[in-house]
């Protein structure tokens, strides 16, 4: 739910830099602007405050549930398992390989950015709102530094845009990352069917 609240906060950020380097934002439209820039800082830390607090309450509760959840867990996986006995040993083998290659590919993409996504995400967000802030917080237009040569653009703006590209690439690894852990899941519960079909053809 944060991960998909934060893919449109983002986008509004980006709908709004693009407005304001086309043209001036007008009064109303920089206060949204300024609003959306809180939020971007807003929601990364309530997104770290809650990954916290699950972490606790996961940990004090470890002994108590870690039972009950793992009959959960097996009930859920048989059931998967069951509904694969349809299908032949090799239709199973052959879908496994599909899904490992898609792993395969996910993971070469992922590669781009280093270190859990998730948090780089929220922080990349939390720049970008702290970058958009500080470009309409004041009411005199942003402070042009020294021009690259090579790119013929302001360096601020080539700050601005990079922090924005940041936190693109980064929500799409978050979204990449989601899709493998479904695709592992799913490799795992293959292994467990075709394991059965081979018990069943040795018996």
């Amino acid at each position: 739910m944060l991960v998909k609240a934060g893919f449109v906060l983002l986008a509004l950020i980006i709908i709004f830099a693009l407005w304001h380097f086309i043209s001036p934002l007008n009064e109303y439209a920089a206060m949204l602007a300024l609003a959306l820039g809180v939020a971007a800082i807003g929601l990364p830390t309530c997104a770290f405050l809650i990954m916290i607090y699950s972490t606790i309450v996961t940990f004090k509760n470890l002994k108590k549930k870690s039972l009950d959840n793992f009959i959960l867990d097996v009930e859920a996986d048989q059931k998967h398992v069951e509904e694969l006995d349809a299908y032949s040993k090799k239709d199973l083998e052959y879908a496994q390989r599909i899904i490992q290659l898609k792993i395969t590919r996910i993971k070469n993409k992922m590669s781009l950015v280093i270190g859990s996504p998730e948090k780089i995400a929220f922080i990349s967000l939390a720049v970008t709102g702290w970058t958009l802030i500080k470009e309409f917080s004041s009411k005199t237009p942003p402070v042009k530094l020294p021009e690259i040569s090579l790119l013929s653009a302001p360096l601020y703006e080539i700050l601005f845009g990079a922090a924005f590209l940041l936190a693109l690439l980064a929500f799409v690894v978050v979204y990449l990352s989601r899709g493998m852990r479904e695709y592992v899941y799913q490799s795992e519960i293959l292994d467990l069917a075709i394991a059965l079909k081979k018990e069943n053809e040795a018996a």
